[in-house]
């Protein structure tokens, strides 16, 4: 359903400019089906990236296999508006879609915790203990502290020694961290079996 409705308005915002970057549709709208955004709201999303990126920079072709192509040509600006848009949408929120305390505790300490921690690592790994938590980037830790639940059951983990809020949507594809008055910044996440 939501290829056809992208497809839809892709026909409708065709302009016969050239494009300078390309993606296959399928790939596009594989991040609105990994982190399940219903259909209205992906249509949102991609008005909303369409109209800020330009209607006339936005081309759709098929490539020799028969395959819709995207054609844009600030793609990454395109892609950069698409994911923000995809966290707003999927982050974790107080009481609505967040991890209870015990649901949090038990998935932390079960599982490894993948993603951009926005330090210029890239995606590193976060291993949680009972006591601490270690950071690794290719196999080697580069990293390590502590984490508690505050009085509030509020998830605290000690990032370069200053006290944060992490928050894990109940799906389990998305963090925020809030780090003290600043606010809360959302991640996709991934994660793997400790196992």
């Amino acid at each position: 359903m939501i290829r056809i409705l992208f497809t839809i308005i892709i026909a409708v915002l065709l302009s016969t400019s050239a494009a300078n970057s390309k993606l296959l549709e399928r790939d596009y709208l594989s991040i609105f089906s990994k982190y399940k955004v219903n259909n209205s709201a992906a249509r949102n999303i991609i008005n909303k990236c369409v109209e800020k990126f330009g209607r006339q920079n936005l081309k759709m072709t098929k490539n020799n296999n028969g395959e819709n192509v995207i054609n844009h040509s600030n793609m990454n600006g395109f892609l950069n508006c698409t994911n923000k848009n995809v966290l707003q949408n999927i982050k974790p929120v107080i009481g609505i879609n967040q991890l209870n305390k015990k649901k949090t505790e038990e998935f932390i300490l079960n599982n490894e915790l993948i993603f951009d921690d926005g330090k210029g690592n890239g995606k590193v790994i976060y291993k949680f203990n009972i006591n601490d938590y270690k950071i690794f980037k290719d196999g080697k830790q580069i990293g390590q502290d502590g984490w508690r639940f505050s009085k509030t059951q509020q998830l605290r983990v000690f990032m370069d020694g200053k006290k944060t809020t992490w928050r894990i949507s109940k799906n389990k594809l998305a963090l925020s961290i809030k780090k003290g008055s600043s606010k809360a910044i959302p991640y996709f996440l991934d994660w793997e079996n400790k196992e």
